[in-house]
């Protein structure tokens, strides 16, 4: 099959991609010529290749940049999170590697936080908080933890107020973000769809 500008598509192709396959073998076909005459070799399949992992990468980065609103608010949750906690653990470094008082890590940490709004759980109201501080955190040193990669420091919770703690039963259930919660661990990495204790699924 002869396209505009003289290129010819096996018949193969045509019979088993159609008119995308013609569009993608012309356009490498182009690409190669063009880079053959700047004198530089490639063969269809390394462009092909590269095509392919633009269109992996395209996929993976899609979900984050949706408009609809599904995915928004629970990247917007994990972000405010996760500067929560992280006030809560640069507050550690200044104060002998322990963590602020449960009832009022909020008050103790407004200065190495973004700003008050990272306090909010987007999917809540505007005047309502939703995040918890781990009671066992409670003027614990960081160094006492075995495994801070495991430990979870702050989450998604029931309980709501500036300075909640609380411990992981109060995790939503279901999930507050379509069916899944999040939380930041002790060394600092956020997670979503973290796990709901046994308690929490039975009726």
């Amino acid at each position: 099959m002869a396209m505009p500008g003289g290129l010819a598509c096996p018949k193969s192709l045509i019979r088993f991609w159609g008119i995308p396959g013609v569009w993608l073998y012309n356009t490498i076909t182009i690409k190669r010529s063009f880079i053959e005459h700047q004198g530089v070799r490639v063969t269809p399949i390394g462009v092909l290749i590269s095509i392919l992992l633009l269109l992996v990468l395209a996929a993976m980065l899609f979900p984050l940049t949706m408009s609809d609103g599904r995915y928004s608010p629970r990247t917007h949750c994990l972000s405010n999170l996760k500067n929560s906690a992280l006030g809560c653990i640069m507050y550690a470094s200044d104060y002998d590697d322990r963590m602020p008082m449960a009832d009022q890590w909020a008050d103790l940490t407004s200065k190495f936080r973004r700003s008050e709004g990272v306090l909010h759980d987007p999917a809540l109201g505007k005047n309502e908080y939703g995040y918890a501080f781990r009671n066992r955190a409670s003027s614990m040193a960081i160094s006492s933890v075995k495994k801070p990669m495991s430990f979870i420091l702050m989450f998604d919770s029931t309980v709501r107020g500036r300075n909640a703690q609380s411990e992981l039963w109060s995790l939503p259930y279901p999930g507050r973000h379509s069916g899944s919660n999040n939380g930041v661990f002790l060394d600092g990495h956020a997670k979503s769809k973290i796990g709901i204790p046994p308690e929490r699924t039975q009726k």
